[in-house]
């Protein structure tokens, strides 16, 4: 992680969040590509091992980089929405006006906060998560 980054924002299990993503000028590519291999019907191989053991799904995924650099405009933080005045503009279906905010607390902690979003949002730490959830 670069020390000038906050957070990756990467794109949910939904197609619309993904063209959000990749529409906004900041987006990064995948940091890994999945290998296809076709085989024709009559072939049958052998089970091949994953190409990079230690990857994680994220890692074939295009994705946000959020950094120091993105100076919060308001008291609220770095706004993310499809409304053109956010910092970040998401700008897809699925995506709320205002849809969710990072900031910092009062021990300079990073949060994310849903601000009512229709379709809510999830965020995940380190591999965990509690799925999508909405106003918190």
């Amino acid at each position: 992680m670069e020390y000038d980054t906050i957070a990756y924002l990467y794109p949910h299990k939904d197609e619309n969040a993904l063209k959000a993503i990749k529409a906004d000028p900041r987006h990064k590519p995948p940091r890994l590509e999945r290998r296809r291999t076709r085989y024709s019907r009559g072939e049958r191989e052998s089970t091949e091992p994953p190409e990079n053991q230690g990857a994680s799904a994220l890692d074939y995924l295009p994705y946000l980089e959020i950094t120091f650099s993105d100076i919060p405009r308001t008291d609220r933080g770095l706004i993310f929405g499809s409304n053109p005045n956010c910092d970040v503009v998401l700008d897809d279906e699925g995506i709320s006006n205002v849809h969710f905010s990072l900031a910092f607390d009062e021990f300079n902690r990073p949060f994310v906060k849903d601000l009512k979003s229709l379709m809510g949002t999830q965020v995940t730490y380190n591999g965990e998560g509690k799925g999508v959830r909405r106003d918190f």
